[in-house]
């Protein structure tokens, strides 16, 4: 048996959604123990999953109390802190894995595997205070998924690359409480035979209302067009989900009083919600926690994205569910006080094509919101675009998007993937090649800057005076980890080696610099590669010809 501990300092929907390692991790080891820390205010709802074996707990509000009060010094807020770590010291975990990879949490792993030998996956520090990566994984999590404009990776599965594990075929986590299912599926039977006359084919769709951040709520006029549609279609039984909040349950009241108090509120807590999940053909759903819980428990999810969201990193995770957001969210810089929810219409539409009532040809779909259906991959989660109309800026993104998980791929593991050339038959041609050029004219323009380095490298061996001239030159290659093109990928990798080196000896120092300046080369040519081998494949499809039929000849 295997004491393993998740440092997990982050809100409700990172806590659920780090159910999905916990799931892996036990089943590649059933005898292991899993335990998490947690701020206190969490606590209820981390109970609720039934994951962990322990669930260790800092009281935040506490210590930020001490800490913001004059009355009291700083260091009463440190011992408190303190004191809850010193409780830890004495457990034995054999790996410790930094989920919130943020400066506290990467602390607090720090300080627990200081006098042990535990693997530490993600970031941590040696006593120095040099930064540790436990593979080129957690690089990739740490500076290219956080730097990087589209994420190729989503952060459960870059978590299960860094563990080892696979994220493919992911089972259900949540077990629902068997008195909460009988009783929520016999309330939802009667309903429907109050509400309809024909009981055949019934779909029910929940609508999840509010989420922590008001800015990223489906807007209420939204909302109640989308339930005045759903309610004629005659087929679909619309209901609202909310929380135990004051709050909620006043908004869920204003859009019941449009419809005359004739709308089906849920409200269930943490522990009920799966029973409720269990009933619904589809969840219509903001990027909030209960996203999280319904990809636990397989229930099917429309998620709507509303306003700059990191859909990409941590969207709706299991096959077959899908994602309606603004093509926006694909560029770095969104403007301000830009609409950017897709409209009851779009919304509608996408609904009846993931129940299967309409074909994916009969989706409506305004012109700037785009429509993705998850996917798997040997990566992971691919998140496939199904629009057939898409502008040159919005291709261009996805294309990056794409390439680079083979791209990433290829670095990190043995196996070089295959693309798969139907993913991009709807690209126009030339754009791809106007892409491929674009992105390789950046990697010759790095591998330059890269020889100049190695030159100066030289240099600087020869007589330490030369030193300007190296750090110019690395100055240069860093600037292209700022690049919305691929070419970030490898140098933010490349930066992230070489900002962590922890010899103290020039010489020692100078030949790992050295070498990593090859390991950067063969990366940058690995890119080239890639970007060769897709355009090449893209160009290779014969074009559609119109049969050669010839005209009789008559004697």
């Amino acid at each position: 048996m295997s004491n393993t501990l998740i440092v997990n300092l982050k809100r409700f929907g990172d806590i659920f959604s780090s159910g999905h390692l916990v799931n892996s991790l036990k089943k590649d080891d059933p005898s292991k123990k899993v335990s998490i820390i947690i701020f206190e205010e969490f606590e209820a709802g981390t109970k609720a999953l039934n994951l962990f074996d322990n669930i260790y707990t800092i009281n935040r509000e506490e210590i930020l109390t001490l800490k913001g009060n004059d009355l009291f010094p700083d260091s009463m807020a440190i011992n408190l802190f303190t004191r809850f770590i010193d409780l830890l010291q004495g457990k034995d975990f054999k790996e410790i894995i930094n989920y919130s990879n943020d400066e506290i949490s990467t602390n607090i792993v720090s300080f627990l595997n200081f006098n042990k030998n535990s693997n530490v996956v993600g970031i941590h520090y040696d006593r120095k205070k040099n930064v540790l990566f436990n593979s080129d994984w957690s690089i990739i999590f740490n500076d290219v998924l956080t730097t990087f404009p589209i994420s190729p990776i989503h952060f459960i599965d870059c978590y299960h690359k860094m563990c080892g594990l696979s994220s493919l075929n992911t089972s259900k986590v949540l077990a629902s409480n068997k008195k909460y299912d009988d009783i929520a599926k016999n309330n939802f039977q009667q309903i429907i035979k109050i509400k309809f006359k024909d009981l055949k084919d019934i779909k029910i769709i929940g609508i999840q209302l509010k989420t922590s951040n008001p800015e990223k709520d489906i807007p209420k006029k939204i909302i109640i067009k989308l339930i005045d549609r759903l309610k004629k279609h005659g087929k679909i039984l619309p209901v609202i989900l909310i929380s135990s909040s004051p709050n909620e349950k006043e908004y869920a009241n204003e859009i019941n009083e449009v419809f005359k108090n004739s709308l089906i509120s849920i409200e269930s807590d943490f522990l009920a919600l799966p029973s409720v999940m269990n009933n619904l053909d589809l969840l219509i759903t903001p990027d909030t926690s209960v996203k999280h819980i319904a990809d636990l428990n397989k229930t099917p999810v429309l998620e709507i994205i509303n306003g700059s969201a990191p859909f990409l990193k941590q969207g709706t995770f299991n096959k077959d569910n899908c994602i309606l957001t603004n093509k926006s969210n694909l560029t770095p810089k969104i403007k301000k006080f830009e609409s950017l929810c897709p409209s009851s219409e779009d919304i509608y539409y996408s609904a009846l094509f993931q129940i299967g009532l309409i074909q994916k040809e009969q989706i409506k779909l305004s012109p700037k919101i785009l429509f993705f259906k998850v996917e798997k991959d040997s990566l992971g989660t691919r998140y496939d675009i199904t629009n057939k109309e898409l502008d040159n800026e919005t291709q261009k993104s996805l294309l990056s998007l794409y390439i680079s998980r083979y791209y990433i791929q290829s670095i990190t593991e043995s196996n070089s993937p295959n693309i798969n050339i139907k993913n991009f038959s709807h690209f126009k041609i030339d754009l791809i090649n106007e892409w491929a050029k674009e992105e390789k004219d950046q990697a010759f323009k790095a591998i330059k800057d890269l020889l100049e380095t190695l030159k100066a490298l030289i240099s600087i061996q020869k007589n330490i005076n030369n030193g300007k001239d190296f750090a110019n030159s690395l100055d240069k290659i860093f600037n292209y980890c700022s690049s919305n093109f691929l070419i970030s990928i490898p140098t933010l990798i490349f930066r992230a080696k070489i900002e962590n080196l922890v010899d103290n000896s020039f010489d020692n120092n100078m030949k790992s610099v050295e070498g990593l300046l090859y390991e950067f080369k063969r990366n940058i040519q690995t890119l080239v590669n890639k970007i060769d081998d897709f355009n090449n494949l893209v160009n290779k499809i014969p074009n559609r010809k119109k049969p050669n039929i010839q005209k009789p000849v008559f004697l």
